[in-house]
């Protein structure tokens, strides 16, 4: 131990330490860590000392403190960068993650008047809906509802959607230039439809984004909602003097990897 590692204080050391054993995955996630009184011991330090270093993975949500369970690593999470225009299936793939896919329901049906206002769909006119819920390993990660142009539903209809990303066959298939889309997030209470779906109780928190997506030409193409639940999905921002890009980061369990 060289000058400079003697004068680092003792809970820096072990947050250091296990920090380098969670990153590496010596510890995995959802593993549970020894207790305490252990850790204090294997270190040879107070309790104290070792709830220090704790506290401070526990800010960078690296573990979980669960009173009276003890102490886990927390799960890992995707970054999910709404910086670039990129589909659930287009960002969990580029992290060489496999997304699942289960299609729910497509038809079509009535949009609300907002939506057919945002697509602008003449009144009586139907939208092609497509219901999905997103996996990632084990663990539902996304209920999504999207309301496409009707004109799509005929070219969609035989597409096995659980197997392809929706941008991918609109844009290689369809010849559909996806140029942009605007993008709301806010906290909700999920209703019981949705909770059932995401094994979450009614009520439970989550966050629901809400994206509109643009053709090249400035036309509407889709409206999605898709609904993430609190305990899973967290967002990311970083900050330029001349930009912002926000992310979301989406936790999964050691079975995901």
């Amino acid at each position: 131990m060289d000058a400079f590692e003697r004068r680092t204080p003792h809970y820096l050391r072990i947050y250091r330490d296990l920090k380098d054993k969670i990153s590496t995955g010596a510890l995995a996630p959802s593993e549970r860590l020894p207790t305490q009184r252990e850790l204090a011991q294997s270190f040879g330090v107070t309790v104290m000392t070792v709830r220090q270093a704790l506290q401070l993975l526990e800010q960078e949500e690296l573990v979980a403190m669960r009173h009276g369970l003890g102490t886990f690593v927390a799960p890992k999470r995707i970054r999910y960068a709404m910086g670039n225009l990129r589909s659930l299936a287009q960002e969990v793939t580029a992290q060489g993650l496999e997304l699942k896919t289960r299609v729910l329901r497509r038809e079509l049906v009535e949009p609300h008047p907002h939506v057919a206002e945002l697509l602008k769909i003449e009144p009586g006119e139907p939208v092609y809906a497509v219901e999905r819920l997103r996996f990632v390993g084990p663990e539902a990660i996304v209920y999504q509802y999207s309301q496409l142009q009707p004109w799509l539903g005929e070219a969609l209809d035989d597409v096995d959607l659980s197997d392809i990303s929706l941008y991918d066959y609109l844009h290689d298939e369809l010849k559909v230039d996806i140029a942009r889309a605007q993008e709301w997030i806010r906290a909700v209470a999920l209703a019981p439809h949705e909770a059932t779906l995401l094994e979450e109780e009614p009520g439970a928190p989550a966050l629901l984004s809400e994206r509109h997506t643009f053709s090249g030409a400035g036309e509407p193409i889709i409206f999605d909602r898709a609904f993430m639940p609190g305990d899973r999905v967290s967002l990311a921002t970083e900050r330029f003097v001349s930009d912002v890009t926000v992310g979301y980061q989406l936790r999964l369990t050691e079975e995901a990897e």
